[in-house]
């Protein structure tokens, strides 16, 4: 018998997993885990814990990577909402809306989508009253919290996950998400003060000092965001700023993180920004993909014209981690006004890695995609059908899980070749296309689901289980 049984507090509160929010792109398998869903599947809890950032040196599109990942979330939660502050007077909500990668192929959809997701996003900077300084938009995150929790029965909802702990759906509150880009450059409410009273001559000591205080204020900001974030059910994301560690004397700099470069530091983050993040990815590099033959053409073109400059490939690193084994690294196709294009990162990745998946250079074809041809110059408008970029999806995360998981343990075999499980699949009795129309996202239960909400939920684990006949899906029968 447990201690607390022997002392009558069985029934005693205790910390509950808090599943990662998906967002449909590369980054969650990169730091997420299969975890149990209510009709004994798998999903896939990654993509944005309660606290998610993205760091980077300048103009490495650390913005565009993080907005995405948000609207993305938003789009998976019908009602939920997105708050932005906006320090550095960049960001419009149009644009952030078209960042999400549902109805890619619905045009007449696509456009209601953009509409409803443009009256879900809302966009602060430090001329509004919510956002005139971090601990205004704190008092503003607890704000909302509050609310929440005095309506907990309206945002309360069910999910498609198990809570292993009553063995009934996982309930939780309706996500709120909220960002700050960037943390860098938000004022904190004193040190505001302290800069109008400086001038051209303050002393160089006074201005060291303000800097000290500016991460001293940041940090016990940062202290409390974790609780406010796990009780009002919010999702936290926000960016910071690389710098460069000055160094003292011949002794070589300490690296503030294992996946981290010797002299890379986080500039004006408060010195918890490490400790308190749920995830941190950082943007190491990033390059313009552009034909290398043809120098005016992108490397993948499009029937609707894509500049040359348009297309760009971001080095990223998940550097810290506390719901995966962080050091992982994975490149992401991402373009200014159209975001993290995820159908052409799982290519472009999988292309990268020796075709992994994709045939040969000569002859780009997807086992699961039959004879479509999926050549370079065909990619970018192929990955936007829904069938097209799942396949790109079950393929990459295969090959993920093969090069960064221990396979060890796991509830099913994942060290199969993805030309292995298409002929599992042929032979399974279960179509091809039913397993390409479903969904790899997990999402709470709607009343009335619609669109893609309402496609067949099947995360790769669940798949391989029901081709070796130890999970049958409710939602897919055989033909």
């Amino acid at each position: 018998m447990s201690l607390l049984k022997r002392m009558g507090q069985q029934d005693i509160e205790e910390t509950r997993y808090r599943p990662y929010i998906n967002t449909g792109s590369p980054l969650d398998i990169i730091n997420g885990k299969f975890i149990p869903t209510v009709d004994g599947g798998w999903a896939l809890s990654g993509g944005l814990g309660l606290t998610t950032a993205v760091i980077a040196e300048a103009n490495r599109y650390k913005s565009t990577l993080l907005n995405g990942c948000a609207v993305n979330a938003l789009a998976r939660f019908p009602e939920s909402d997105f708050m932005l502050m906006d320090s550095e007077f960049s960001q419009q909500k149009e644009r952030i809306a078209h960042f999400s990668d549902l109805y890619l192929d619905n045009t007449e959809e696509r456009a209601k989508h953009i509409a409803y997701l443009k009256d879900h996003i809302s966009i602060f900077d430090p001329t509004t009253s919510k956002a005139e300084s971090l601990d205004a938009w704190f008092d503003y995150t607890k704000e909302i919290r509050d609310w929440k929790l005095q309506h907990y029965k309206d945002y309360e909802v069910e999910t498609e996950i198990l809570d292993t702990d009553t063995g009934k759906p996982y309930r939780m509150l309706l996500p709120t998400f909220m960002g700050v880009d960037s943390w860098t450059e938000a004022f904190v409410k004193q040190i505001n003060v302290r800069n109008e009273e400086f001038d051209a001559n303050t002393e160089m000591k006074d201005q060291r000092t303000m800097f000290l205080e500016e991460g001293w204020q940041k940090m016990r900001l940062m202290r409390e965001l974790p609780s406010i974030c796990a009780k009002g059910g919010i999702y936290f994301v926000l960016t910071g700023h690389l710098g460069e560690k000055q160094t003292i004397g011949n002794t070589p700099n300490k690296k503030d993180l294992a996946f981290m470069g010797q002299n890379e530091t986080t500039k004006f983050m408060g010195s918890k920004f490490y400790f308190l993040m749920s995830s941190i990815f950082k943007i190491g590099n990033s390059e313009l993909l552009r034909d290398k033959t043809d120098k005016t053409a992108s490397e993948y073109p499009s029937e609707s014209g894509v500049s040359f400059n348009e297309l760009q490939r971001l080095l990223i690193t998940y550097v810290r981690g506390k719901n995966a084994g962080d050091g992982k690294q994975v490149q992401v196709v991402s373009s200014q006004n159209l975001g993290v294009l995820n159908g052409l990162s799982y290519y472009d990745f999988l292309r990268e890695n020796k075709y992994w998946g994709l045939g040969a250079p000569n002859k780009v074809r997807n086992p699961l995609l039959g004879d479509l041809n999926l050549g370079r110059t065909k990619i970018f408008d192929a990955s936007k059908e829904y069938k097209v970029k799942r396949a790109l999806e079950l393929t990459y995360q295969l090959f993920v899980i093969q090069s960064y998981w221990s396979l060890s343990n796991q509830p099913v075999n994942y060290g199969i070749s993805i030309e292995e499980f298409f002929h599992k699949l042929q032979g399974s009795g279960y179509a091809v296309d039913d397993i390409l129309n479903s969904r790899g996202w997990w999402t709470y239960k709607q009343k009335e689901a619609k669109g893609d909400f309402t496609r067949p939920f099947l995360t790769l684990p669940s798949i391989l289980a029901m081709l070796d006949g130890s999970y049958k899906s409710k939602y897919i029968s055989v033909k």
